[in-house]
């Protein structure tokens, strides 16, 4: 454990310091030895002390010890339909039909917060059946390389594309999609923030009275639901939404006599 000189070897250092990580964190210890090996992938260490079985073996006991995460109410099919009803159309104020769009298509998309407020304009391409969003900002994306994803017109009357089209219209110099409005400047060059986005959404819920607790990540949570409450196949509906792993998608979806799909019928 100790070199010649009396300082700790490679693993031996690591592992302390991962299990420092874990008692500081309580579970981010895997998300710190990943980036300790990539670090020392990258500086060219040819036994990289990162990838030990001890600093390995310690991460790994660390999720097993970690508490599962949960991800709390999911934005219904209803109350989607709510909010589309109330904030979206051209005669509306700017800031409703924004916030109408912004929560259509995170729901439609299944959008992170952070992925839809630096979408830009040349991120969308319409063609006769469906929007291509180019997603710049993927938690799951650790090279920095844009997905592409569609979302269908569904002619209907919560149509998520049409809708886009009409709230592009009323920005046409705007960079990005959702800009900031509160100058002419602001609206050509500045995004939307996240903080914002949490604040107009509370005043949405009041307004449609819809009185759960539901957060920008209820819609991402709401859409995987509905999905496979509808028969879509879960490794379609993780593609969609980008999940990367079955253990990472599970929290999004709430168990109910839908998504058991039959399961609670065995007799």
């Amino acid at each position: 454990m100790l070199d010649g000189d009396g300082s700790l070897d490679g693993p031996t250092a690591v592992a302390l310091f991962l299990a420092k990580e874990h008692a500081r964190t309580s579970g981010k210890t895997e998300v710190a030895r990943s980036a300790l090996a990539w670090y020392f992938d990258l500086i060219g260490c040819q036994a990289n002390p990162a990838r030990d079985p001890i600093p390995v073996a310690i991460s790994q006991g660390s999720l097993r010890r970690a508490p599962p995460v949960v991800h709390h109410d999911k934005e219904t099919e209803d109350e989607i339909k709510l909010i589309f009803q109330s904030f979206t159309g051209p005669s509306l104020p700017m800031s409703d039909h924004r916030i109408g769009t912004v929560l259509t298509l995170m729901f439609s998309a299944f959008l992170r917060v952070s992925e839809v407020v630096v979408s830009k304009r040349s991120d969308v391409k319409f063609d006769s059946s469906h929007v291509w969003l180019n997603i710049r900002k993927s938690k799951t994306d650790q090279l920095g390389k844009a997905e592409r994803r569609p979302v269908a017109q569904s002619g209907g009357p919560f149509c998520a594309v049409s809708n886009l089209e009409r709230w592009l219209a009323r920005v046409p110099q705007a960079t990005f999609l959702f800009p900031c409005i509160s100058t002419v400047q602001s609206t050509a060059t500045k995004p939307m923030s996240v903080d914002l986005v949490r604040a107009e959404l509370r005043r949405v819920l009041q307004v449609c009275g819809i009185t759960r607790s539901l957060t920008p990540h209820s819609f991402r949570g709401g859409a995987a639901t509905l999905a496979i409450e509808k028969g879509v196949p879960t490794r379609a509906v993780m593609a969609m939404g980008r999940w990367a792993s079955t253990g990472g998608f599970a929290p999004y979806v709430e168990v109910n006599a839908k998504t058991l799909a039959g399961a609670d019928r065995l007799l």
